[in-house]
């Protein structure tokens, strides 16, 4: 069985159907999924249809996440008995882990570095002039990580608008624990005078470590403890040498271009088989995909996109505990 094969793994997927921040309604479907590591992609063979033909027997549906892309895909299209899904394309941003922490850092203009050494120096004025941020790899560092973990994901948007936090990445306690046996996982958790306020979960696997699911308390957002977090994150991998790559995964945002070393272009691929059902849900997804993005066009050009979508997160994660189990 090849690496790449033995990464599949069933889970609960769905066609979120969203509105900026709102979801209104999901198509939910059981898949293999396949979370291939940067590594592979980059440094081996990454042949998708092969991939799904040797895939362990499940359900009929299929979803890469991060497959490369030389170019772009058509968005809609049938493939060997499947309809081939691929709504999300982006570059796929990556710190490469060569050198030194110092040789990283002359990437970034003197603006840069010093806007980012000021952020850590203020949370260390916060904290009392040393800065406490634990690492977390363990089976028994695990079991003290999830329940400050789960807590802190808690006050974030995204768990209260997505439900999208730290237990839906990292799942139950049992899977952590088992994972950290066999090495293929870690935890990072920055404190503020004994409080928890920033924690990142990584998943980790052949040379790559997947900056996964993060979170801070909205409460200390004007200390930018998200941003310090990663910044002491990327300064002990230059350090360990452990990992050759950073994967910054999914999605663009504007820190993983910022902190980035390189990029690759990849999408996120579902592969269903034909059926009325599924065509029918992929052809609305695709339709209110094309309006959301119509409409965030236009609220783009009024200069009001990010003002409205940061109302939206602060009212969510100033809106008290969330209620999520």
């Amino acid at each position: 069985m090849s690496e790449a094969t033995a990464l599949w793994e069933r889970k609960p997927q769905s066609l979120r159907f969203t509105l900026g921040d709102f979801c209104y309604w999901q198509y939910p479907f059981e898949a293999m999924v396949l979370d291939a590591p940067l590594s592979l992609q980059i440094e081996g063979s990454f042949d998708p249809a092969a991939l799904i033909a040797s895939a362990p027997h499940g359900p009929s549906s299929y979803v890469v996440r991060a497959m490369p892309a030389n170019g772009p895909l058509a968005k809609i299209s049938s493939e060997a008995g499947f309809i081939r899904y691929a709504p999300a394309q982006y570059p796929r941003h990556f710190v490469k882990l060569e050198g030194t922490f110092p040789d990283y850092l002359a990437k970034f203009s003197a603006k840069s570095r010093s806007t980012m050494r000021r952020k850590v120096r203020k949370f260390a004025d916060q904290a009392g002039g040393t800065i406490e941020w634990r690492q977390y790899r363990t089976p028994d560092e695990m079991r003290a990580l999830y329940p400050l973990a789960l807590e802190l994901s808690r006050k974030t948007y995204q768990e209260k608008l997505f439900g999208d936090g730290f237990e839906n990445h990292a799942g139950s306690l049992d899977k952590l624990v088992s994972q950290a046996e066999r090495d293929l996982v870690r935890g990072y958790m920055l404190f503020l005078r004994g409080e928890p306020v920033a924690y990142v979960f990584c998943p980790c696997s052949a040379g790559t470590m997947l900056y996964g699911s993060l979170g801070y308390d909205p409460q200390h957002r004007s200390l930018s403890p998200g941003d310090v977090l990663l910044f002491l994150l990327i300064e002990r991998l230059f350090t360990e040498r452990d990992f050759r790559y950073l994967d910054f995964g999914e999605g663009e945002n504007w820190y993983k271009e910022h902190y980035a070393t390189d990029s690759i272009r990849c999408a996120r691929v579902y592969y269903f088989k034909r059926s009325a059902k599924n065509w029918t849900a992929v052809m609305l997804h695709s339709f209110a995909s094309k309006v959301t993005d119509l409409l965030g066009s236009a609220l783009s050009a009024l200069r009001v996109r990010d003002t409205i979508r940061r109302l939206i997160r602060r009212q969510a994660t100033d809106s008290g505990p969330s209620t999520a189990t």
